[in-house]
């Protein structure tokens, strides 16, 4: 834990001294959070692309013996001649032909003026600037990926000054030099290799094309990250920006294509005037001629009834593209089997529910006449002993009004039953009258056609 805190800190440090315009601290490389990193790798291939003029003067080292007119006079004329085209060179046993060049230098001018320069470190590929672009254009973001990127990049633009400060002092000392610093030996071989064959290499076409489109999407990708990361503008401006290009853009083609064929148009009359010039004399030329013309006149008629076609094609698809999309024949036949299975269901419902009401009906009606028949052995009781003794004529009467009162509750509870049916009934009735799409103005100008027509045909009548 302690390292990571160190590597951490040095990383925060040489952050601040490349001039990291946000406030960072250790926390950011030890426990980092996706804004960080991407305010990181923004910082970090803002710095690449700073670097990239710094990077290419490391390869003086490659290009010592174009830049070294001394060495050989010879070689001057080859390199004039290959430079406009800006073809590189490549000379067989090249890396052999430099590392004898130096040996033989560092032998006969080991004290010389080089003796100070410091060793060139050679940068690594490009693959931390690669893994950045990457990064920064497509938002996926890995913390311990760019934090190895990130010590990556700081020690190649270590090695770039290092570079850039040996360069410039090594630069004016390598002017200064002259072929006779050098032994007579290691000229005439630097003069035996330089008039060999020079070999430049072919352009491959594919790879070129294929070069190019990567070029051309990664400047898309840039351009996307430069919408999404702006604040100034919002989404539908670069949307109607990138409308406008393309309506631009669409009728430049077209008025090309119409300049097209009107330079066609006027070549191609040159083309039958020249022919007709030709076989003027010639009948049976005349003929043929006649029939050439005959099959490119079917020729462009087939061709502008087939841009025709293509055309039609077009416009229905963009007008098929924007219909709703109708559900498939599939789809209808799962919802009606759906539909059947819910019917069934409810049906199986409806019959359990009435095998219970007709259960509960008839326990009802078996209450009903047990109360019945307590009620009559219980009146009969009541009323032989109201005939032999007074307090039993008072039990009677009470037990006539509580038989009373219970019947005329019944009653009630019947009647309300019956009022909140008729109410459920009505709501419903309500419900959809009220969905019912009704236009107040549409029945106040029928009501007022009515009542005209009614006024026109009493004073018919009346006339009558």
């Amino acid at each position: 834990m302690a390292e990571k805190v160190n590597s951490c800190t040095h990383l925060t440090s040489l952050f601040q001294q490349f001039g990291y315009p946000f406030e960072i601290s250790f926390h950011q490389f030890l426990y980092p959070s996706e804004e960080d990193l991407h305010k990181l790798v923004r910082f970090l291939v803002e710095k690449l692309s700073e670097l990239s003029q710094a990077r290419k003067t490391v390869k003086f080292a490659d290009n010592m013996r174009s830049s070294n007119v001394d060495i050989s006079r010879t070689c001057s004329e080859t390199t004039a001649e290959a430079e406009p085209e800006l073809k590189p060179l490549v000379y067989p046993n090249n890396q052999k032909l430099r590392e004898e060049l130096l040996d033989g230098r560092s032998e006969t001018v080991a004290q010389g003026p080089l003796r100070n320069c410091a060793k060139v470190p050679l940068l690594k590929d490009n693959l931390v600037s690669e893994k950045l672009d990457l990064a920064a254009i497509t938002g996926k973001v890995d913390k311990q990926e760019t934090i190895a990127c990130a010590r990556d990049l700081i020690e190649k633009a270590a090695q770039v000054k290092e570079t850039t400060v040996v360069s410039e002092t090594c630069k004016p000392e390598l002017d200064s030099m002259s072929c006779d610093m050098f032994s007579p030996e290691l000229k005439r071989m630097v003069e035996s290799r330089c008039g060999q064959d020079m070999v430049f290499p072919d352009k491959d076409t594919g790879k070129d094309l294929e070069l190019h489109h990567l070029e051309e999407e990664h400047e898309l990708l840039k351009e996307a990250m430069r919408m999404a990361l702006d604040n100034e503008h919002s989404f539908s401006y670069y949307v109607e920006q990138l409308s406008g290009e393309i309506v631009s853009r669409s009728e430049n083609l077209h008025e090309l294509e119409n300049q097209r064929d009107i330079d066609r148009k006027s070549l191609e009359e040159k083309k039958w005037n020249l022919l007709e010039s030709l076989c003027e004399s010639k009948p049976d030329c005349q003929l043929k001629l006649q029939k050439l013309k005959d099959i490119d006149s079917e020729i462009h008629t087939v061709l502008s009834e087939i841009r025709k076609r293509e055309e039609e094609c077009a416009k229905l698809t963009g007008e098929m593209k924007q219909k709703p999309k109708v559900a498939s024949r599939r789809s209808y036949i799962e919802r009606i089997t759906e539909i059947t299975k819910n019917s069934r269901k409810l049906d199986t419902d409806v019959d359990r529910i009435l095998k219970e009401t007709r259960e509960l009906k008839l326990e009802s009606n078996s209450i009903e006449e047990r109360l019945h028949r307590t009620y009559a052995v219980v009146d009969e009781t009541i009323l032989r002993e109201a005939k032999k003794d007074p307090v039993g004529r008072q039990a009677y009467k009470l037990l006539t009004n509580i038989h009373a009162c219970f019947e005329k509750i019944r009653e009630q509870i019947l009647a309300a039953n019956k009022a909140q049916r008729e109410v459920a009934e009505l709501e419903v009735k309500l419900t959809a009258i009220a969905s019912r799409s009704l236009d107040r103005h549409k029945l106040q100008a029928d009501l007022d056609a009515m009542r005209t027509e009614n006024e026109h045909l009493e004073k018919t009548l009346m006339n009558h």
